[in-house]
């Protein structure tokens, strides 16, 4: 989606552009923040499951 707006928006300096852009580039991080908890949390929960045997 990013690779897409800036290629619709290339040479514009509108500022929703932008704003848009920099939404898009938050949730971005915010989901790759997630998938990170996500996946930390199953390694625990599989480490605890392992020592319950």
């Amino acid at each position: 989606m990013l690779s897409q707006l800036h290629a619709v928006s290339a040479g514009t300096g509108h500022h929703l552009v932008s704003e848009a852009i920099g939404r898009c580039e938050q949730a971005k991080r915010q989901l790759e923040e997630s998938a990170g908890l996500i996946h930390r949390a199953g390694e625990s929960t599989r480490r605890y499951a392992g020592i319950l045997g």
